[in-house]
């Protein structure tokens, strides 16, 4: 599968072919910068966003400390830490931080070539496969927000290129490497575990000698890891890691479930784990998120099977790797988070159906350069129309938001000036609230948070996402029970219209209520909104009218 020409002049041929792969990843990184740019000086802030924005500042200044009473994220801490680290350096602005998943994204294509590379010893399949992986649409997007996803990619596409690196050639190192890669993996993303189970047999029968060794050393590497960094930080982060839609009712069984985390999923509704769901909607946010957005190279990868044949169905391990990650994104519908797949698959799929994708070039390459074909067109012609094909596909989404995904986000990019109303915000919390207060703020706006944490003006954990924090409790939960459970509630950051009412009773002195939020109408809320508050301004924040209320004196 390699470049070399049968042209009268093979040195010609093979310049040729470099010249093409030179100006393919020079088109694909300046198409990629061009996206990137204007997701990282416009997009606003999404819901992810915020959260790890806020809590690796939280956690960097010692407002919070993480997985306590104070503060329980649900969410793993290494991106945290990373976040926050980045944050000392360059400033609590999203921007630093974006530039950062954007450079992460493009060291992630550069493995990605040098891995195609080494497997097919191809120069333009290998250019092909970064340059599909950059210029994906959905993909680009991901890798420009300050979210895990460019991360996750990076650290996938490592462990690859180590996978790749250690065939045939056990050693004691390399292992232990590979293991602790995984464990940073995992403590990055819990929804990249299924990646971990995958790699670490596939990374035993890659070794082909000494295997048992090899993944005794690799077992207890990743689990000595992991053990490690659950220590630094207190046990409900150890609690949060293993409770998944899967693995919780096997803790139930066997008695050892976390007591509190029982208690939150029994008696309220939302994301069950002892008895999880397909939710209703699930096949349409699969096909949304993750297959219509990848469709093209998700295709290109599958076809490899068709492409190689029996001859070299070793290859075949990709595309069925590929099948492997898509079941365990589709089992983390099962925990329902409505744009969830997005980001994950960019950092979880991505890389495996780039990689599949170059292979599958470098097959047609390969066919076409029998045949007495120049390879180049079919090579390049190739990774256009994988390109093309999942740059429109998402046309065929069913929800409207998703429909030539991200074209909606980046149509709303810069339709708001947000430093404004963020500055504008700013000065009236400044004017009509004291330095350090908790805001009560009930809201739907993901960079709200922020601009309230930039005046400096304290925002319950709860309500950095209000909608997706909030639990019902069902009728059944009545007397001593129902305390319980609260306790449990918003001892993990939850939060129930009953706390929201201790809010307004006792506990606030200032509101920021957006107009129409459905949470301020709730049970009796709008009647001690009433009776304990009075209105003092109005404003609007990303094209969002907000009104400010103070306690009565």
């Amino acid at each position: 599968m390699s470049d070399g020409s049968t042209e009268t002049s093979p040195h010609r041929g093979r310049l040729a072919a470099l010249i093409t792969a030179a100006v393919l990843v020079l088109i694909a990184l300046a198409a990629y910068a061009t996206l990137a740019f204007n997701v990282v000086t416009n997009a606003p802030l999404s819901n992810d966003e915020a959260q790890y924005l806020i809590r690796a500042l939280w956690y960097e200044n010692g407002t919070y400390r993480p997985y306590t009473t104070g503060d329980t994220s649900w969410l793993m801490p290494l991106y945290y830490r990373f976040a926050g680290a980045w944050i000392d350096l360059t400033g609590p602005d999203i921007a630093p931080l974006r530039w950062l998943s954007v450079t992460c994204g493009a060291v992630c294509a550069a493995l990605m070539f040098t891995l195609t590379r080494k497997l097919t010893a191809n120069t333009l399949a290998a250019s092909a496969a970064a340059a599909i992986f950059l210029v994906t649409p959905s993909a680009g997007y991901a890798f420009a927000t300050a979210t895990p996803a460019a991360m996750v990619a990076l650290l996938h596409t490592l462990a690859l290129w180590l996978l790749i690196g250690a065939v045939g050639r056990p050693s004691l190192w390399r292992p232990a490497v590979f293991g602790v890669l995984l464990a940073v993996l995992f403590m990055t993303s819990r929804d990249t575990a299924l990646i971990a189970l995958a790699l670490i047999p596939l990374y035993t029968i890659a070794v082909g000698r000494d295997r048992f060794m090899q993944c005794m050393t690799l077992i207890i590497a990743t689990g000595a890891a992991i053990a490690g960094i659950l220590w630094l930080y207190p046990a409900r982060l150890t609690e949060l890691a293993l409770w998944g839609p899967l693995i919780a009712p096997v803790l139930d069984l066997a008695g050892i479930a976390p007591r509190a985390l029982v208690q939150i999923d029994v008696a309220t509704t939302g994301a069950n784990m002892l008895s999880p769901a397909w939710p209703r909607d699930g096949l349409m946010q699969l096909v949304d998120t993750m297959l219509l957005p990848l469709a093209g190279a998700l295709i290109a990868c599958l076809a490899l099977v068709a492409l190689t044949g029996r001859a070299l169905r070793v290859l075949w391990v990709v595309p069925i790797y590929l099948i492997w990650l898509v079941a365990g994104e589709t089992i983390s519908l099962l925990a329902p988070c409505d744009d969830c797949l997005v980001g994950q698959s960019a950092g979880s799929a991505l890389p495996v159906a780039a990689l599949g994708a170059g292979l599958s070039l470098a097959m047609i390459w390969r066919w076409a350069r029998g045949r007495q074909l120049p390879g180049a067109p079919f090579v390049v012609g190739g990774a256009l129309a994988v390109i093309a094909v999942s740059t429109f596909a998402p046309g065929l989404a069913m929800r409207s938001e998703y429909q030539f995904y991200p074209a909606a986000a980046l149509r709303a990019s810069g339709s708001v000036d947000m430093a404004t109303d963020a500055s504008r915000l700013g000065q009236l919390l400044i004017k009509d609230t004291s330095a350090g207060e908790q805001i009560v703020a009930l809201h739907d706006v993901p960079a709200l948070p922020y601009a309230i944490v930039m005046a400096r003006r304290g925002i319950s954990p709860q309500l950095l996402d209000p909608a997706r924090t909030y639990r019902e409790l069902t009728p059944a939960v009545t007397g001593a029970r129902r305390d319980t459970v609260l306790a449990a509630l918003e001892g993990h950051t939850l939060w129930t219209s009953d706390t929201l009412k201790r809010w307004l009773a006792r506990g606030a002195d200032s509101l920021l209520i957006e107009t129409g939020n459905s949470f301020a109408e709730k049970d009796d809320a709008a009647l001690l909104i009433a009776a304990n508050f009075e209105a003092k301004a109005t404003t609007t924040f990303a094209g969002h009218e907000f009104t400010l209320y103070t306690r009565r004196q």
